[in-house]
């Protein structure tokens, strides 16, 4: 990496913490405020480090040290939570500005956090691409009063390619059940996940989603998803349609396939004409001009007489 993109990363780094003091009024007891004092205190480091331009190269590692002293911060308020148990980031795999993106996030992650009473001991756990908080959770209809809040966290959330979503299990214990959100950080913007459409005469088309969505492929038969709920289909003319039915209304075949996206309180299943692959994003941007359309941008270029597309969709706003 040389030095005018570390710059770049830097900037973003920089604009990210003016934004978390914008959105935080100048409450300094509120929890929010609390992430944003060590944000701040980040921002310094790298400012002073900024001189001596070889040590901007261990960005990344000051960037997960905070992370992690975020997250101990945070769920060391004993008012919220009794006990926690935290792992290492050493398993987290990702780029500067996957870490970036992880840091503009984080407040609104650990904002829906904070919704559930959670009971007893708090796990969080640092995966490749993945922040997952588990635990026993108090069966409170006050949960229900915040889904806005929620609604409007995961939205803002979807906009930066990051996915949070949940699963929830009965416990033992009446009146707690098992809670897990989990945060995928797993967005590759050098990355598609593609799919080859009919081919007819004289042309090939090309879809592309982003990559993260592969991490959500089920087998249709799955019971957890018999539940009404919103279900969206794009077929092999790029024609989209949703409804509320179950999935038996949509006809399945052996070649669709199915994407579950379990967000708290609207689940989304996303069914898609065939079954697709991982591939680099810019060898499909290669294939022609940029034409703005409504399935996003589309590519074309004429290669031994067959007309190529490729179409991007932003799939995240059809939700």
């Amino acid at each position: 990496m040389n030095k005018e993109s570390l710059d770049i990363e830097y900037l973003n780094c920089i604009k990210t913490l003016e934004e978390l003091q914008s959105v935080n009024n100048g409450n300094t007891d509120s929890l929010v405020s609390l992430l944003y004092q060590n944000l701040l205190s980040y921002k310094f480091q790298v400012e002073n480090s900024r001189k001596n331009f070889e040590n901007l190269f261990n960005i990344k590692e000051t960037i997960k040290e905070k992370v992690e002293s975020i997250f101990i911060d945070f769920f060391s308020n004993k008012k919220m939570f009794k006990e926690f148990e935290i792992s290492k980031l050493n398993q987290m795999e990702l780029s500067l500005e996957g870490w970036n993106n992880l840091l503009d996030v984080l407040p609104e992650f650990l904002t829906v956090a904070s919704i559930f009473k959670f009971h007893g001991k708090v796990q969080i756990a640092f995966r490749k691409n993945v922040i997952v908080i588990d635990g026993l959770i108090r069966n409170d209809p006050y949960i229900e009063t915040q889904r806005s809040i929620v609604n409007e966290v995961t939205k803002k959330l979807l906009k930066r390619n990051q996915l949070l979503t949940f699963s929830a299990a009965d416990s033992e214990r009446t009146g707690l059940s098992q809670l897990k959100l989990k945060l995928d950080c797993s967005f590759n913007p050098e990355q598609v996940y593609r799919i080859d459409l009919l081919e007819r005469v004289g042309e090939k088309s090309l879809l592309g989603f982003p990559n993260n969505i592969a991490n959500y492929i089920i087998d249709p038969t799955l019971e957890s998803i018999a539940q009404k709920h919103l279900i969206v289909e794009i077929d092999q003319e790029l024609n989209v349609r949703s409804n509320t039915d179950l999935l038996d209304s949509i006809a399945l075949s052996s070649q669709k396939t199915l994407l579950h996206f379990n967000f708290l309180f609207n689940p989304v299943t996303l069914v898609l004409p065939s079954r697709g692959t991982i591939s680099k994003k810019a060898s499909l941007l290669a294939i022609g001009n940029n034409d703005s359309q409504n399935y996003g941008i589309i590519n074309s270029e004429r290669k031994q007489d067959v007309f190529f597309r490729f179409y991007t969709i932003d799939l995240f706003s059809l939700f």
